[in-house]
């Protein structure tokens, strides 16, 4: 997924929706010498919708399965994680209209926050590195060029690796500049969601040099 150089950075941009959640949710887990659990990881990418507010189960479980779609993650694998999650004080189950619900205690919001603070930094940088990277090789990008390049880039990442949950329990590497890299990835589903991006060819052309595969 790498050129060289510059294209080091640019292993996993992410955008402010699902991809960024993903995304966030494995970074409050990940480390060199970690394996992550699936009941680690669902409980974060739970945290990650927990950031706005109570959420009901059947939300918990929606959002969840919409991160990481195709999946198909019942809800007692969820529910066991977020179990897991209030017994070592991370979130707390409450009652809501009748249904059981969850909100992050005040330790849960201090991971589950760090992490999306993370991610919206990587996006960030990622913008300016595209265009610095195509200021030299395809055309200035404005602010807003760069920013639908970034989405277009993490859409292509998260849908090839959504498809494939078990490219991040236990496979996912942390670079020493906090990116993080998939070690598996589908670099045909990736390319095809380029493909459908709404952009010009050339604009295709630039952004797929940015998915090889590492």
């Amino acid at each position: 997924m790498d050129d060289g150089g510059a294209d080091e950075q640019l292993r996993l941009p992410v955008a402010d929706t699902r991809a960024r959640d993903l995304v966030a949710a494995v970074q409050a887990l990940v480390s060199h010498d970690r394996v992550v659990s699936e009941e680690e990881l669902l409980l974060a990418t739970a945290s990650e919708l927990l950031t706005d507010g109570v959420a009901t189960t059947s939300r918990v479980v929606g959002f969840v399965n919409d991160v990481w779609c195709g999946t198909e993650i019942s809800t007692v694998r969820i529910v066991q994680a977020l179990q897991t999650g209030a017994a070592a004080g991370l979130v707390t189950q409450l009652d809501v209209l009748g249904e059981t619900g969850w909100a992050l205690t005040s330790t849960g919001r201090v991971g589950a926050d760090g992490a999306s603070r993370w991610a919206e930094q990587v996006f960030a940088r990622t913008r300016r590195e595209l265009q610095t990277l195509a200021k030299g090789s395809f055309r200035e990008l404005t602010d807003a060029d760069a920013d639908l390049f970034v989405r277009i880039l993490a859409q292509a990442l998260s849908d090839s690796i959504r498809e494939a949950y078990s490219a991040y329990v236990g496979d996912v590497e942390m670079l020493a500049d906090g990116t993080l890299k998939p070690r598996t990835f589908d670099r045909r589903r990736a390319m095809e969601s380029i493909q459908d991006a709404q952009v010009e060819e050339t604009s295709r052309e630039f952004l797929r040099p940015r998915l090889q595969q590492p």
